[in-house]
């Protein structure tokens, strides 16, 4: 059902020898299709063969330069190093890749992934379900039912990254504010990057980047792939909806807050350890409270001896904050680079063989089928009708997982405000 076509040389990989660079090349077999289709020209519909040209089976990716395990590469180290450091590390090994081809590797992989695993609001993509990339299934509820005995509970957070740049304005614009007796900004401007964690299996479930605020409808997309899960476990957001475990941590912080005997305490007391002690108690009975009402609510997660076993806090996603924002490194002016850099640094982590300095098999290594394979040799459009919004007067041609939901929240805002101002102006009218 084909005939040979012809060949076509491609560059496997470029290597650094003492003469230079030498591109080390292969030959690709292309062929042409002979099979019943649509045809051409006046044969059309009549079964004479569509007449598409095609590769034969080769080690290349669509739309990259080089081979795929030179590919493979790049994706890898890029999981915990910028791009100009993974230059510098492959023309250490005597591989030639610039810093601009690793980038563009990079973003066609997180561009890929949405295509694959997007967590979809009306129509667009919003965020990223690892559980579909690491294991090949919906959520967690059909992870549960091919591995039966399993229970899974999952922990939520957000953390804010700073803008590339943000920092330094940051600074000088406090200056200008202290000079002019103003109060200063605590925060420079930020992307928001949101996570969904397995605390039991440790592996991360969901990822979200965006410049857009956090909100309810993004939070109930990440928490979508978590379908499944029992205890869930959140800082106390009021994004966050349905039935979970406050944070032992962040509950009582807001409580004490209100509380009028630590209030006097921090006035009256004679030293910091009377404080550190109210403290400590205080704590310590929200948390019983919390673990109480946590195994009535998941008896899944409560032992033989009827103690709750499961995670009150959100310290594991805190961690996982931290390794991602370790692996990171350096800031990003543009959200697409920094998806698909966080997307690797939380496959990586999921997937690990190696742990605390000793030989660890993972949960998702174990039963998981990611390869970057199953990602990069999906076909994606480079240039998607969708674009995240420009900042820095920058022009990017990647697509945007939520360029459009954020221009209709910007919208449903803005109507949400004229309709309050009209009642209020209605309302003086009638008063």
């Amino acid at each position: 059902m084909r005939t040979r076509h012809d060949r076509r040389k491609r560059i496997y990989a470029t290597i650094i020898t003492d003469e230079g660079f030498r591109n080390i090349t292969v030959w690709i077999k292309r062929y042409v299709c002979k099979g019943k289709g649509r045809g051409k020209g006046k044969g059309k519909g009549k079964g004479k063969g569509c007449g598409k040209v095609y590769c034969s089976r080769s080690p290349f990716y669509p739309g990259c330069l080089y081979a795929s395990p030179v590919v493979d590469t790049c994706l890898y180290l890029a999981a915990h190093n910028p791009f100009c450091r993974v230059e510098a590390i492959l023309q250490s090994w005597g591989l030639q890749i610039d810093r601009d081809t690793i980038r563009s590797y990079v973003r066609r992989f997180g561009r890929r992934a949405r295509n694959i695993a997007g967590v979809r609001i009306d129509n667009t993509s919003v965020a990223v379900n690892l559980v579909r990339l690491l294991f090949d299934a919906t959520d967690v509820e059909e992870l549960k039912a091919r591995l039966p005995g399993e229970v899974f509970q999952d922990v939520g957070d957000e953390t804010y990254p700073a803008i590339k740049g943000a920092k330094k304005r940051l600074r000088e614009e406090n200056l200008e504010r202290a000079l002019r007796g103003e109060k200063e900004r605590p925060y420079p401007d930020s992307h928001t990057l949101a996570c969904v964690y397995e605390t039991l299996h440790k592996f991360f479930v969901s990822i979200l980047v965006t410049p857009t605020a956090f909100n309810t409808m993004l939070a109930d997309a990440l928490e979508r792939p978590a379908h499944g899960c029992v205890g869930s476990v959140r800082d106390g957001s009021k994004c966050y909806r349905g039935e979970h475990i406050d944070c032992v941590n962040h509950k009582p912080r807001r409580l004490i807050a209100r509380d009028p005997v630590y209030r006097r305490l921090k006035k009256e007391a004679q030293s910091r350890a009377q404080i550190e002690e109210y403290c400590r108690l205080f704590y310590g009975r929200v948390r019983e409270k919390e673990a109480e009402r946590a195994a009535q609510m998941y008896p899944e997660l409560v032992d033989g001896d009827g103690r709750f076993i499961g995670a009150l806090s959100t310290n594991s996603m805190e961690g996982g904050n931290w390794r991602i924002k370790f692996g990171l490194k350096v800031p990003y002016l543009d959200p697409v680079s920094e998806e698909a850099r966080t997307l690797l640094v939380a496959l990586l982590d999921s997937m690990k063989t190696f742990d605390a300095g000793r030989p660890c098999e993972s949960f998702a290594h174990l039963h998981g089928c990611f390869e970057y394979s199953s990602v990069m040799a999906d076909k994606d459009n480079d240039r998607g009708p969708d674009t995240f919004p420009s900042r820095g007067g920058e022009s990017d041609s990647s697509s945007d997982h939520t360029g459009e939901f954020g221009l209709w929240l910007n919208s449903a805002v803005l109507r949400a405000k004229q309709g309050r101002e009209k009642a209020l102006k209605a309302l003086a009218a009638t008063s």
